[in-house]
């Protein structure tokens, strides 16, 4: 790839990654953390595989979101959202990153970018 060994992706368990501490300069997140239920946990993993400096991206849906045909198709039938922005916001403080970037449509979606000191 064009990349090289400069990325390398990771496929595992998120609330218990087998990964040595500070081993990513970044970690991406997409819509995937509200199907997560030990989500908080996650958190904290992903601020202990970050690197100090180091930038965790995500986007994810809200508890908001009720939209029940949208819900339906997204989650297979479960309403799998389980955090609000705030609770989110919160959880990613209470992990250890600084939150440098955060969009938040209403209670539905949101994007941000937090920082490891």
């Amino acid at each position: 790839s064009k990349y090289g060994d400069r990325a390398r992706v990771f496929v595992g368990n998120a609330e218990r990654m087998d990964l040595p501490d500070a081993s990513f300069d970044a970690v991406v997140e997409f819509n995937a953390l509200h199907h997560i239920p030990g989500w908080r946990l996650t958190l904290r993993e992903i601020s202990r595989v970050l690197r100090p400096g180091g930038v965790f991206y995500l986007q994810d849906f809200l508890k908001g979101m009720t939209f029940p045909w949208w819900s339906r198709i997204l989650s297979g039938g479960r309403q799998p959202v389980v955090f609000t922005g705030q609770e989110l916001r919160s959880a990613i403080e209470e992990g250890g990153l600084q939150v440098t970037y955060w969009k938040q449509w209403r209670e539905v979606m949101l994007q941000g970018r937090a920082r490891k000191p």
